[in-house]
């Protein structure tokens, strides 16, 4: 069994999802135009990456204060673990907005050289490979996780998977995501196929 939870994080958690709801409240003007799944997707999204970013932030200033203010009188322990858990995470899930967006930095010069349906075909089959890939990610992010979870980390009180998880989450997520841009290109070289035909 792993050390109990640090009171302190529960309350510092509690805080940075207030601050983090109160700002999703402020901009919900930014959804208001989205379907409803798009919207309520979105609003998930923004959320959990807005925890994340105040949170690393709020963990890093707790840090340096008492650190450098209150050394002598006050230990945080656990701020340094808790930061290094919600950059994991940060990264992970910017990378899956990223894919959402399709928008992964690409070597493009090939793909742009060529004609508009060999471009196409190269982006279908680098979707295929992308997707394969993410697989194995999943299925390898998932045993690690399953293995991690009766080892605790030093000073959080959580299984060590808590930093795992974020690998068959992520990968995961990036999955759907992959085959929506699978699907999305395949309708939209249909569409032109389909118009290119009818021009003649």
């Amino acid at each position: 069994m792993g050390m109990a939870i640090p009171t302190g994080l529960w309350a510092l958690t509690i805080l940075i999802g207030v601050a983090t709801t109160v700002l999703i409240v402020a901009a919900r003007g930014r959804f208001a135009r989205m379907p409803p799944g798009q919207k309520a997707w979105r609003v998930i999204e923004d959320w959990v990456c807005i925890f994340l970013v105040v949170g690393m932030l709020a963990a890093a200033a707790l840090q340096v204060v008492t650190r450098y203010a209150f050394a002598d009188s006050v230990s945080i322990v656990w701020t340094e673990e808790f930061l290094r858990l919600l950059l994991v995470w940060g990264v992970l899930w910017g990378a899956t907005i990223v894919q959402r967006e399709d928008d992964h930095i690409c070597m493009s010069v090939v793909h742009d050289l060529l004609p508009e349906r060999f471009g196409w075909m190269i982006r279908l089959a680098g979707d295929v490979i992308v997707f394969g890939c993410l697989g194995l990610i999943f299925w390898y992010g998932c045993e690690n996780s399953a293995n991690l979870f009766g080892i605790y980390t030093t000073s959080l009180g959580l299984p060590v998977a808590a930093f795992a998880l974020a690998m068959p989450i992520a990968s995961g997520l990036m999955i759907a995501f992959t085959g929506a841009n699978f699907i999305r290109r395949l309708r939209h070289g249909a569409r032109r196929a389909f118009w290119s035909r009818a021009e003649r």
